[in-house]
């Protein structure tokens, strides 16, 4: 329940005081050896008693407050609790300690006697000698709360006197004392308890990160550095807080230039000889008392600026590509095209209708591996940039793409009058290719195409749904992958590159595509595409860095 007292023969209880009634009713004791403490005296006893406690069982900080207790009533057989714990006086006989021990103190409240004062700051609870042990059959216990602090509600100081004992005014003011500098204690306590626990957090939430983190004062010198920075040193020599301090500073501030610098990438050499890649960043701070200090944060971007240099590198190759595709590839087809075409001019009469249709076959399949080549070309460039987004009409915008596209007989179209956050060119890349996608695989005669537009709060959700042989759902993914047709080229002309050009375009500028069923029968698909695009203000705060 507590800490026990060091184990000492039994002692008699204090002598009991005499006491006699005043006319007022208020009991005075007789003169004794010892007197009470008064407001102008306490703070000097407790400052006393301090001194008297470095070497004693009971927890130093409550020391002062048992012998000032014991001071008041007369009796080395008292107790504080607080809260949970109670501390017992060391010079306690072992009979009362043991029964405290037993016997919580808030529990014997509920079997004592309220005894009322005439100050309302002061409760006292009175236990009578059929409570107690039988070696107390003269004595009770005191029980003292205060009613003025909530804070103090779980604070109890007892003391067992005799039972003749009467609780005077001198002895109310200095319990009033009492209170408040065991008040003033336990706020205190619990300050620099909160103090030293944020302090731990902060400590422990620092050398958790992986951010390089450290302090500076206002003279420039370093004051906290958390463990990811220590460990790019040598343990052996941080040896002083000033050589932590110069070694720290020497590696990650070279010069006056990179200190006053913010949000710049530089490269250090740690100790171990590991090159490393900071992007770091400072914030100035005052403390309450005014001192001012600097928060220095690096991060480790070695890993992003590889990566980032590794794209950089792809899409000049990707540059590259784009160059062979559009002139070296493309030059020798349009030489086969020409030869094959002159054939056909010159001597299409004269030759048998067997060979005629062996070089049409070679110039079919010439158009569509140019097409192909253009197809591909398109996909590479995609992912370059970030159109800007503007409002547009989408019904509008249907109507233009309609003129691109060779209509069948029987062709209807329906399309929402509503607005869209968009950018233009892709958005009519991705829509242009949705809408010959459906003719393209139209069965019948009679195609019908219907545009739907809605907005939620983030982003446009566009719907093309038609009434053609619609797609089985175990391919309802493999669609989107490049070169993949679900039927040959020579029934649906075609590279098999729209709708994986569709989908990268939508995931480019942030969104996605998907096929829904759509009964009974025919193709629904749905795109998103949000109004703000994430992806691209990551990449321009890189570009801007």
């Amino acid at each position: 329940m507590g800490i026990s007292p060091s184990d000492k023969p039994n002692k008699n209880l204090p002598p009991k005081s005499s006491v006699e009634k005043d006319k007022d009713s208020v009991c005075e004791p007789k003169a004794s050896a010892k007197s009470l403490p008064t407001k102008s005296n306490t703070a000097s006893f407790i400052d006393s008693s301090l001194s008297l406690a470095q070497n004693n069982n009971v927890h130093f900080e409550f020391k002062p407050f048992l012998n000032l207790l014991s001071f008041i009533s007369d009796s080395e057989n008292v107790c504080i609790a607080e809260h949970v714990q109670t501390h017992i006086h060391q010079d306690g006989q072992t009979e009362f300690s043991d029964f405290i021990n037993t016997h919580e103190l808030h529990s014997l409240l509920k079997i004592s006697i309220t005894q009322f004062l005439a100050d309302p700051a002061i409760k006292i609870q009175t236990l009578k000698s059929q409570h107690l042990p039988a070696i107390f059959s003269t004595s009770k216990l005191c029980l003292l709360l205060s009613n003025e602090v909530p804070l103090e509600q779980d604070l109890i100081l007892a003391a067992l006197v005799p039972d003749d004992f009467e609780w005077t005014h001198k002895h109310i003011a200095a319990a009033k004392d009492l209170f408040a500098l065991f008040n003033g204690h336990l706020s205190k306590k619990s300050t620099d308890t909160a103090i030293l626990k944020s302090e731990a957090l902060f400590k422990e939430m620092a050398n958790l990160s992986h951010d390089f983190l450290y302090v500076k004062d206002s003279q420039g010198s370093m004051v906290y550095a958390n463990q990811a920075v220590l460990s790019l040193f040598h343990q052996d020599e941080l040896n002083t807080p000033k050589s932590i301090s110069d070694k720290v500073l020497n590696v990650f501030e070279h010069s006056a230039s990179q200190a006053a610098s913010s949000d710049v990438i530089k490269q250090v050499e740690a100790d171990n000889g590991d090159q490393i890649l900071l992007q770091s960043h400072h914030q100035s701070f005052c403390l309450p008392d005014n001192s001012e200090y600097t928060l220095m944060v690096s991060r480790d971007v070695t890993q992003r600026e590889v990566i980032i240099n590794d794209l950089r590198r792809s899409n000049k190759d990707l540059d590259y590509f784009a160059y062979i595709a559009s002139h070296d590839l493309k030059a020798p087809l349009n030489v086969i095209k020409r030869l094959v075409s002159w054939v056909i001019e010159d001597c299409g009469a004269a030759m048998p209708q067997d060979c005629l249709e062996n070089l049409e076959l070679v110039m079919n399949r010439a158009n569509r591996m140019e097409q192909l080549l253009q197809d591909l070309l398109s996909y590479s460039r995609i992912g370059r940039d970030y159109l800007e987004a503007k409002e547009l009409n989408v019904k509008d915008k249907v109507i233009e793409l309609l003129s691109l596209i060779d209509l069948p007989m029987g062709f209807s179209m329906k399309c929402d009058d509503a607005e869209a956050l968009v950018p233009e060119v892709p958005f009519g890349v991705v829509l242009l290719n949705l809408i010959a996608n459906a003719i393209k695989h139209h069965d019948s005669g009679n195609a019908k195409i219907q545009v739907k537009v809605r907005r939620t709060k983030k982003a446009n959700v566009i719907t093309v749904i038609d009434n053609g042989p619609g797609i089985a759902k175990e391919n309802q993914e493999r669609i989107f992958d490049l070169f993949e047709t679900l039927k040959p080229r020579d029934e649906v002309e075609g590279s098999g590159m729209g709708l994986s050009v569709v989908k990268r375009l939508v995931e480019h500028y942030g969104g996605n595509i998907k096929v829904e069923e759509n009964r009974p029968r025919g193709t629904k698909f749905v795109v998103h595409w949000p109004f703000e695009n994430i992806a691209r203000k990551v990449l321009t705060q890189i570009h801007q860095q």
